[in-house]
């Protein structure tokens, strides 16, 4: 995908979850997530309303780095994730399936794990 394919549809996701009423959240606190402690979001992207009941938020910080967050109130951080990767996720029919798949894996190590990275 060319660099003006992937910012045309960055530009049509962000335009529809605006229009849904999910326009990207404001990210003044912190906060913890799992294996890294305090994380401070001040730089990330976030969406709070996913359309999943599994993965309820969803934050890229515009470079490699995701954190989502779950139905039970944990966060997770996930490393070299693209942005075209994390909208990817945030269209995918089945945002849960899609990181299974994808972003979570079934190795472990999955591919976007941090490992130990801060």
């Amino acid at each position: 995908m060319t660099a003006l394919a992937t910012l045309k549809r960055q530009l049509i996701v962000a335009a529809v979850l605006t229009v849904a009423g999910c326009a990207p959240s404001a990210n003044t606190d912190p906060l913890v997530v799992t294996d890294r402690g305090k994380v401070d979001l001040t730089a990330y992207e976030c969406q709070n309303h996913t359309g999943s009941t599994f993965i309820t938020r969803v934050c890229h910080d515009g470079g490699s780095r995701l954190v989502l967050g779950f139905q039970d109130g944990t966060y997770k951080m996930f490393c070299r994730v693209d942005a075209s990767l994390a909208n990817e996720l945030l269209s995918a029919p089945y945002i849960g399936r899609f990181y299974s798949e994808r972003i979570r894996g079934t190795d472990k190590p999955g591919p976007h794990d941090c490992a130990g990275r801060r």
